[in-house]
């Protein structure tokens, strides 16, 4: 157990279990047990799941601190054996375990945002693989689509393109891009701009989630669209 000194002078807990005798990574689930860390430190607690052993416990005492549980929590995800989860969790006033999040101009959110986008590449990249070892062997007819991470003015993000006529699972991104099979004409929405706007499917029985689509919806709403498109 190792109690490393972070940037602004707090303590953050890293509990490796290397051996995973202490099954660390249930720890959180555990009703009151981040609780009473939070209420210890006198903040709200965050707790991470890096990796398939140990847990790295802070608190939110400020907008640095966080920062650096982002990072090094990311640091743990990327040099891990066995990915878990670079996002970090806390718990809500009843106790229960969420994820911890906060609105788009908290100078947090861009680094939690990482953590959501690397997540995302890293499971949905697996699932990619299964489902395109499939198709090459005539399991399934149906074509996954990539998702895509990215980074776009200092903000990291992810994005799966849906191409008119082409039928395809497509995984929850924060943006799509729609691409005209006959012009080639392409532009990007954010996902829920999409999903306002059109039925999106979600396929039953593949998780993390994806949505069969194939013809895009009609010329006025595409021409809704393409005025609301970015990247968000």
């Amino acid at each position: 157990m190792a109690l490393p000194t972070t940037i602004d002078g707090r303590k953050v807990l890293h509990i490796p279990d290397a051996d995973g005798d202490l099954y660390a990574g249930s720890l959180p689930l555990v009703p009151g047990w981040l609780a009473g860390i939070g209420a210890k430190a006198g903040a709200r607690p965050i707790v991470f799941v890096a990796q398939n052993t140990g847990l790295l416990i802070g608190a939110e005492f400020s907008p640095d601190h966080v920062l650096h549980l982002l990072r090094t929590a990311r640091q743990l995800f990327d040099n891990a054996a066995r990915e878990v989860s670079p996002v970090p969790y806390t718990v809500d006033e009843n106790g229960r375990l969420i994820q911890y999040q906060v609105p788009r101009h908290h100078p947090v959110w861009r680094g939690i945002r990482a953590a959501e986008s690397a997540l995302s590449a890293h499971v949905y990249g697996q699932q990619y693989e299964h489902l395109r070892a499939d198709l090459d062997a005539g399991r399934t007819e149906d074509r996954a689509a990539r998702l895509t991470h990215i980074s776009r003015d200092g903000v990291e993000t992810t994005f799966a393109a849906w191409t008119d006529t082409v039928p395809t699972l497509l995984p929850r991104a924060n943006n799509v891009s729609l691409t005209n099979v006959d012009t080639g004409a392409t532009f990007f929405v954010p996902w829920q701009t999409l999903a306002t706007a059109t039925e999106l499917r979600q396929v039953e029985g593949i998780y993390p989630p994806r949505y069969r689509v194939q013809f895009h919806p009609d010329a006025h709403v595409m021409a809704v669209q393409r005025a609301e498109q970015k990247i968000d």
